[in-house]
C-alpha cells in the first residue's frame, strides 16, 4: 500500500480499501516487528496503516504500557531509537484509532550488549 500525507492531517492509502477495512483486526502492520542491534546503533520502526482517514493525532506510539512522544517521525508511521542501550531493549507499539475501533502494530528490539571481560589474577 502507498501512504501519503494531506494537508489536512489525514494519511491516505492508495490500496483498495474494500467495505470498511479498519474493521478487520489487521490494519495497523509492523514493516519491521523484530529488530536486533548492537549498542549504540540506530533503530527505526515502521508502521503502515491500511485504512484511509486516520488523523495523525491518532497515532501513538508506546515502550511497553508508556507513551513514547519523541522520535516520532513527522507522519507518526517512524519511531526512531538512536545509540541504543539495554534500557531500550523491549516491546514496541504503534496504536492508530479510527471511528472508535483501535489496532496495533507490535515490535520486539533485542540489544546485544558487548561481552566484558573479567580476569582473575
Amino acid at each position: 500500500a502507498v501512504v501519503s500525507t494531506q494537508s489536512t492531517g489525514e494519511l491516505v492509502s492508495y490500496k483498495d480499501d474494500v467495505c470498511c477495512p479498519y474493521c478487520n483486526d489487521e490494519w495497523v502492520i509492523a514493516v519491521n516487528p523484530e529488530e536486533t542491534r548492537k549498542k549504540g546503533q540506530d533503530v527505526v520502526f515502521t508502521c503502515e496503516i491500511r485504512a484511509e482517514g486516520v488523523k495523525r493525532k491518532n497515532i501513538r506510539w508506546y515502550k511497553g504500557d508508556k507513551r513514547i512522544t519523541g522520535n516520532i517521525s513527522k507522519d507518526k508511521l517512524r519511531l526512531t531509537i538512536k545509540e541504543v542501550d539495554a534500557d531500550d531493549q523491549s516491546g514496541y507499539r504503534c496504536e492508530a484509532t479510527k471511528d472508535g475501533k483501535v489496532a496495533s502494530g507490535e515490535f520486539e528490539l533485542t540489544v546485544i550488549m558487548p561481552a566484558i571481560c573479567e580476569h582473575e589474577d
